[in-house]
C-alpha cells in the first residue's frame, strides 16, 4: 500500500504520544475527505475514548484510502526533516524500496516552492447548520 504517485499531498508526521483516541464524529469533519496524502503516527488508539465518537481513525483514513504507518519515533523524525528541510517520501511496505516506489518518488516534484496549500483547500466554505447539528451545509464561495 503506497500513496497514489499521481495524488500530490502533504504526508503528516503526528508528534503526539497517541493518535486516534478520538475517534471520528461526522459532526467534527470539516472537510469532504482527508485532506492528506498519509499519516505517520507514534501510537494508534484502536479503540476511540470519546462517547461521541461514531467510528476509528483508521477506518477513516483506510475509507478514503490513506495510508498510516505506526510505531514510529515521529519525534526523531520531526528532528530529522527539521534539521535537513522538507522532503519528498513515499510510503509503502517493505523492509527497502521497489522499483516501483523508486519511481514513483524520483516523479515526485521537488518540494521547493511547491504549493501544497491550494491542495488541500477546498472550493466552497462550510458553515454548520444550527438546526441540525450534524449536518454541515456547504455555500458557495463565488459571487
Amino acid at each position: 500500500m503506497f500513496t497514489d504517485p499521481s495524488y500530490l499531498g502533504q504526508i503528516v508526521v503526528m508528534t503526539a504520544p497517541m493518535i486516534g483516541n478520538y475517534g471520528i464524529n461526522p459532526e467534527d469533519v470539516e472537510s469532504d475527505r482527508p485532506r492528506v496524502a498519509g499519516v505517520v503516527v507514534r501510537e494508534l488508539a484502536a479503540t476511540p475514548s470519546n462517547w461521541r465518537s461514531t467510528g476509528t481513525l483508521i477506518d477513516w483514513l483506510a475509507g478514503a484510502k490513506v495510508p498510516l504507518v505506526s510505531d514510529v519515533d515521529t519525534r526523531q523524525l520531526t528532528r530529522h526533516i527539521r534539521s535537513k528541510g522538507a522532503m519528498r517520501g513515499v510510503l509503502a511496505l517493505g523492509e527497502k524500496p521497489n522499483d516501483v516506489i523508486s519511481a514513483a518518488l524520483a516523479a515526485s516534484p521537488s518540494m521547493n516552492g511547491l504549493d501544497l496549500a491550494s491542495a488541500a483547500t477546498i472550493s466552497n466554505a462550510y458553515t454548520r447548520d444550527p438546526r441540525a447539528p450534524s449536518i454541515m451545509s456547504s455555500r458557495s464561495t463565488s459571487g
